[in-house]
């Protein structure tokens, strides 16, 4: 245990080393959200998905070749 009044440098470099740590945790954990925010947005069963538009056109446009296959006529 360090008592402020008896040792100063040793409770300074304690008082130190607890912020880092709590500043240490902190950054992980705004780093780690921020990865499953990016993954949301990939994820394409998530509410923030930000591709769908882009599957809606692949969508659109697999439909009109599937279409063009079973058409009793080829284009």
């Amino acid at each position: 245990m360090v008592i402020r009044s008896e040792h100063r440098e040793e409770f300074r470099n304690l008082m130190t080393y607890q912020w880092i740590r709590a500043s240490l945790a902190l950054c992980g954990g705004l780093v780690i959200r921020g990865i499953c925010r990016r993954a949301d947005l990939c994820d394409p069963f998530s509410a923030d998905f930000a591709g769908k538009r882009s599957l809606d056109e692949c969508e659109r446009t697999l439909d009109a070749e599937l279409r063009k296959k079973h058409s009793p006529l080829r284009y």
